[in-house]
């Protein structure tokens, strides 16, 4: 039988520019505690790890083969691959599909709400 996908979620709340984990998502909202705008965006995991054993959610920036020139990549979920990639500036925007690459090369570096200054990195 197939392992089955764990799916999750974390989600940026935007009045304290701070990074819900799932545990605490699950555990405000069951509460009352949140409310749908006071988030900018709810990332999934992609039910992946890179090199390290780091979860790798929708929204990480990713450092890896591609990256010779410094460019980093950002996960991101793709409708006309069912299912999660990257893009990066290094290929022209070109989009990578997880399904086709070994994660044991990339490194997740940060995410786009926490560490924008390394996609500025031009």
């Amino acid at each position: 039988m197939d392992k089955q996908r764990e799916i999750k979620f974390r989600a940026w709340r935007k009045e304290e520019k701070k990074m819900l984990k799932w545990e605490h998502i699950a555990v405000a909202w069951t509460a009352g505690a949140l409310k749908d705008d006071q988030f900018t965006v709810v990332m999934q995991y992609t039910g992946l790890k890179d090199k390290n054993g780091k979860e790798i959610y929708e929204g990480d920036i990713i450092k890896g083969m591609f990256s010779l020139s410094g460019k980093m990549g950002v996960v991101k979920y793709f409708e006309k691959y069912a299912g999660f990639g990257f893009t990066t500036e290094y290929w022209g925007k070109m989009d990578f599909n997880f399904k086709n690459n070994d994660l044991s090369r990339y490194k997740v570096v940060g995410n786009v709400f926490e560490n924008p200054e390394l996609l500025s990195n031009k």
